[in-house]
């Protein structure tokens, strides 16, 4: 039912904000960042699902899922980073597996895929450089929250947290006159 539900507000926050499928996709060389939209997902911890025991990590479903509805709504994969709780992912989950080929590529050892605050800094200021006001910049967090009145999301791997003035902080540099910030946790 969850996957259900991210997979019907996803598409519509791009509707919203115009984004559409495209007819066709053609993908460049994946080592090289194109011009293009750009995302990143982070999915900050590992908390496993105990309604559903068949499914070894509900965060990563829900990073496969975002994954693949960006790809659906136009975006290059060499345009869409992963930032993974410890950085490995559950390539051979169940409810994943035949959506895994795309993603599988995040973790080529180009970037850090470790979901830490330093990461997460690191990755949207590099990112800023790369970006053009016409294109649309799309950051999408799944992870603990935590009742703030500066709002913080919460990062397992190295317990680090992030606040909602550190986040505005560095988007301050983004050029992209279309940024969509997603936060997918308790108290968001």
């Amino acid at each position: 039912m969850k996957t259900k539900k991210l997979s019907l507000a996803l598409p519509l926050a791009l509707a919203v904000l115009g984004y559409e499928s495209p007819s066709k996709k053609s993908y460049v060389d994946y080592n090289e960042i194109s011009g293009g939209d750009k995302a990143v997902i982070i999915a900050g911890t590992d908390i496993k699902d105990e309604e559903r025991p068949s499914i070894h990590n509900s965060y990563w479903v829900y990073t496969v899922h975002v994954y693949n509805e960006l790809l659906k709504n136009g975006y290059k994969p060499e345009n869409i980073f992963v930032l993974y709780y410890d950085g490995k992912p559950l390539l051979d989950d169940p409810e994943t597996k035949d959506k895994s080929a795309e993603i599988e590529l995040e973790f080529n050892g180009s970037y850090n895929n470790i979901a830490t605050v330093q990461n997460v800094k690191t990755l949207l200021n590099d990112l800023e450089t790369t970006i053009k006001p016409e294109e649309r910049f799309t950051v999408y967090f799944m992870q603990h929250g935590y009742a703030s009145h500066l709002g913080k999301i919460g990062f397992d791997y190295d317990n680090s947290y992030l606040h909602g003035p550190d986040l505005d902080e560095i988007l301050q540099g983004n050029r992209s006159e279309h940024i969509m910030v997603v936060v997918n946790s308790c108290y968001s």
